[in-house]
């Protein structure tokens, strides 16, 4: 692209800014000083290289959503940009969301105010704007109540499908062929305590059960049941099997595996 235009190359035509000879690196360009090419097999590298990278871009903004615009604007809610003493307005941005004035006009007034505060969560942009959700000033008020509503609001958007797209791969993983059987509420607490352990950032080896967990699940019988044989029904007790009966896994427990989930 030509020096003096500073264009986004994802909304203009690209043809019209281009530099009409292209420059491919000092490594490239010292091998080419280097060689014996003729200086048309040059400018036809040249042009190559060229065409490769625009039908790169064009590629890519096919893959691109609509409201790239509207994604782009939403940086100015990350703990940098909101921290900043001169920054961008956000009310851009509120009201590409729809927001109305009145909420607008008090997240704006709440946005020039927010670098008042020392925050201490400024690595994290959930934790941050969690942190200014829960803030309370000497009136025992919410100061940023609109603004940390606002932002909240937007960062839990689903900006794309990749997510949804995981979970329908870790259900392959855990319904499969062998177990084909298994009820969806079943799957469904899997799934639950899977992503409930990779958002504590623990494994099934490092997690700890609460004492009332352990306690309430604490027999074999709980998740075990005799079945005898079909044709000779046991009369033994159920913790004293006999030959002819054996132990299967019995359906969950719902309650028990609730309380499970809200723990993780």
């Amino acid at each position: 692209m030509l020096d003096a235009h500073r264009i986004d190359p994802f909304t203009c035509n690209l043809e019209e800014y281009l530099s009409p000879r292209i420059t491919l690196g000092y490594e490239a360009e010292k091998k080419l000083l280097e060689s014996s090419i003729t200086p048309d097999q040059e400018k036809n590298l040249r042009n190559r290289c060229s065409e490769f990278l625009i039908e790169l871009i064009r590629q890519l903004r096919q893959r691109l959503p609509d409201n790239i615009k509207v994604l782009k604007t939403m940086s100015v809610l990350s703990v940098s940009q909101t921290l900043r003493v001169v920054k961008d307005s956000i009310c851009p941005l509120l009201e590409s969301m729809n927001f109305s004035s009145e909420i607008i006009a008090k997240a704006d007034m709440q946005w020039s105010n927010i670098t008042l505060i020392k925050w201490s969560e400024t690595k994290d942009t959930v934790k941050f704007w969690v942190e200014v959700l829960q803030y309370k000033d000497a009136a025992n008020s919410v100061p940023f109540l609109e603004l940390a509503t606002c932002a909240l609001t937007i960062v839990s958007l689903p900006h794309s499908n990749a997510e949804v797209e995981r979970i329908f791969s870790q259900m392959n993983l855990v319904k499969n062929k062998l177990r084909n059987k298994m009820k969806t509420d079943t799957v469904n607490a899997i799934l639950h305590i899977r992503y409930g352990l990779k958002r504590m950032e623990k494994t099934c080896s490092t997690y700890e059960f609460p004492n009332d967990v352990l306690d309430s699940v604490k027999g074999n019988t709980k998740y075990l049941t005799r079945t005898a044989s079909p044709d000779q029904p046991s009369t033994s007790s159920p913790d004293q099997p006999t030959a002819s009966s054996g132990y299967v896994m019995a359906d969950e427990d719902d309650e028990q595996q609730d309380i499970f989930i809200e723990e993780l």
